[in-house]
């Protein structure tokens, strides 16, 4: 409750122009009000974490389209939950909450800055832990046809570009 509450109230200072740009990126998921919940988290996660701020809302968007309250099922009947689907679990916690959500996400996310150093390790660690990262260092790996697993550190970086010249060219001045 209390962090639903400061997410809340956080929110008021994420501009219009800053919501609605995050908004333009994933119009089907986001309304204003939404986004800017979503802004807040994710940059209270990031500060929190030391991680970025767009990376964590692009890892949202592919692992939940911002639902805070989606589940995952993973191998050996574990499911990952929550709006960036961390930790695989025995089951989802109940009262999941945005800003919990991205905390526990960045909070993964940095586990894996720290083990690997470096990005890409980070994210291909996030998207399939140790496993990935062995199995990329072979060649591609294909998550389904056509779909390869060793590009996901990839396509979670062009996301957070896009979130990023998104807010930017909302806040550029007009000419």
């Amino acid at each position: 409750m209390f962090s639903a509450i400061v997410t809340t109230l956080l929110a008021l200072l994420v501009s219009d122009d800053d919501a609605d740009a995050l908004r333009s990126t994933a119009p089907t998921y986001l309304t204003v009000d939404t986004a800017r919940e979503h802004l807040v988290a994710a940059r209270l996660a990031a500060v929190a974490t030391g991680t970025d701020a767009d990376l964590l809302l692009s890892i949202a968007w592919h692992e939940s389209r911002y639902q805070h309250d989606a589940v995952s099922q993973e191998a050996g009947g574990r499911v990952s939950c929550g709006i960036m689907t961390p930790t695989p679990v025995a089951r989802c916690p109940r009262g999941q909450t945005i800003l919990g959500g991205y905390m526990a996400g960045a909070q993964h996310l940095r586990s894996w800055y720290d083990a690997t150093g470096h990005q890409r390790a980070a994210l291909l660690g996030f998207a399939g832990g140790y496993r990935a990262i062995r199995r990329c260092a072979q060649g591609p790996m294909y998550i389904r046809p056509g779909v390869d697993g060793c590009k996901t550190p990839e396509v979670f970086q062009h996301r957070a570009r896009w979130v990023r010249n998104a807010r930017k060219r909302s806040t550029a001045p007009a000419s």
